[in-house]
């Protein structure tokens, strides 16, 4: 078997501490691979089934989805400035499912690889990851690296 090269990687965040251990060890492989990356968050899209038959509820929500996506962005470009140092980086905030965004994503800047923070905050979750982060591994089509969170001492 080759060796394994990455050019353009995909971070998803949600800006917990685990999504944190994510983003670290996703700019570590992109300086070892001198590789780009992708950071996405994902707003999930609760305002789509607000008021939809009212027009004012449609403007109302219109400004609501702009207002939520301009303060993610601006989260975002702090929480990925903080780690992403020497490295080329791309950030998008989306509305939607997470899974899809992601995966859209993925496809339009022909990633070769997705990473995800893992979740598993209590002892039953251990054998689970989030629905989110199993949608992905499911449906990507290209790797997809789980990071765990960092441990407790």
């Amino acid at each position: 078997m080759g060796k394994v090269s990455y050019q353009r990687i995909v971070v998803a965040v949600d800006f917990s501490k685990t999504s944190k251990a994510a983003l670290h060890h996703a700019v570590g492989v992109a300086q070892q691979h001198d590789a780009s990356l992708d950071v996405i968050y994902v707003i999930e899209d609760a305002f789509q089934a607000t008021l939809p038959w009212l027009k004012q509820g449609q403007e109302t929500v219109k400004q609501m989805r702009t207002e939520a996506v301009g303060a993610a962005t601006e989260k975002l470009d702090k929480f990925v400035s903080r780690v992403s140092s020497g490295v080329d980086v791309s950030c998008t905030v989306k509305t939607g499912e997470v899974d899809e965004e992601v995966l859209r994503l993925v496809a339009r800047r022909k990633a070769d690889l997705v990473v995800l923070g893992k979740v598993g905050r209590r002892r039953v979750d251990e054998f689970l990851i989030g629905s989110s982060a199993a949608d992905i591994i499911r449906s990507s089509t290209v790797p997809v690296l789980l990071v765990p969170g960092a441990k407790k001492p």
